[in-house]
């Protein structure tokens, strides 16, 4: 995906935004060029398996409330 695709998902769901698994923190040199869903270990063929699963995931923590606060670990 282009950065800007990139960047739009993050917007849509900001858990998909790279952060360090250990501060939380986001790197200083992020610049979208990859998600969360680029660093699976799985082929690049799933990530269009991986997205609708990423939206129904949003979807639900929308409506609990919890958008804001989930991370991928």
């Amino acid at each position: 995906m282009t950065i800007e695709e990139n960047r739009k998902l993050i917007e849509e769901m900001p858990f998909l935004l790279p952060r360090n698994r250990w501060t939380g923190e986001v790197s200083p040199d992020y610049d979208y060029s990859y998600t969360e869903l680029d660093m699976a270990e799985v082929p690049g063929s799933w990530k269009q398996h991986l997205l609708p699963l990423a939206r129904e995931i949003k979807a639900e923590l929308d409506k609990n409330g919890f958008a804001d606060e989930y991370r991928i670990y």
